[in-house]
């Protein structure tokens, strides 16, 4: 599984991809790991939030403890 920007950016929102960006460039993705159809990482934000995201039967899922993400959205 390769998990590419365009795939995060067909996934997500624009403004919850821009923050998520914003993130990532000020080091506040931490612990990214891989495992077989899976990646998650920890975001540190007002609180420490878990995203996941997977592939199966070619198809990219995801999820989020953020906010953001308990609504359902990305």
């Amino acid at each position: 599984m390769h998990i590419t920007q365009k795939i995060l950016q067909e996934l997500s929102c624009g403004a919850s991809y821009l923050k998520g960006e914003t993130y990532f460039k000020h080091g506040l993705v931490k612990d990214i790991r891989q495992l077989e159809n899976r990646v998650t990482a920890q975001v540190i934000g007002s609180e420490v939030y878990l995203v996941k995201f997977w592939e199966k039967n070619n198809t990219f899922g995801y999820t989020c403890s953020c906010p953001v993400g308990r609504n359902g959205d990305f």
